[in-house]
């Protein structure tokens, strides 16, 4: 299963990738574990999502998210980080 999820902007494109390292960096940036999550948080959405550009995206910053979210709405980029979010390797059952 392909993880990693396209987001386009009108200036540029960026790939999401959810794995333990994005994880871990959201949690390091926020202080707190990813279980308490929410959504409905500004900040933590505005880290999730630079924690997940990280991957393909290594100079990424938190103004980077911020100018995505600027650009695409709150709410549509919820929703793709959502879907990212599920497909990542840490949610995926094993297949044995």
């Amino acid at each position: 299963m392909n993880t990693t999820i396209e987001l386009k902007t009108g200036k540029q494109a960026y790939l999401l990738y959810y794995d333990n390292r994005a994880y871990r960096k959201m949690e390091e940036q926020t202080g707190h574990p990813f279980a308490r999550f929410q959504h409905e948080s500004i900040n933590e959405m505005t880290t999730l999502l630079w924690a997940g550009l990280l991957r393909n995206h290594p100079k990424a910053t938190i103004e980077t998210a911020d100018d995505i979210i600027d650009d695409l709405g709150y709410e549509a980029v919820m929703g793709i980080v959502v879907k990212a979010v599920e497909q990542s390797p840490p949610f995926q059952k094993s297949k044995e």
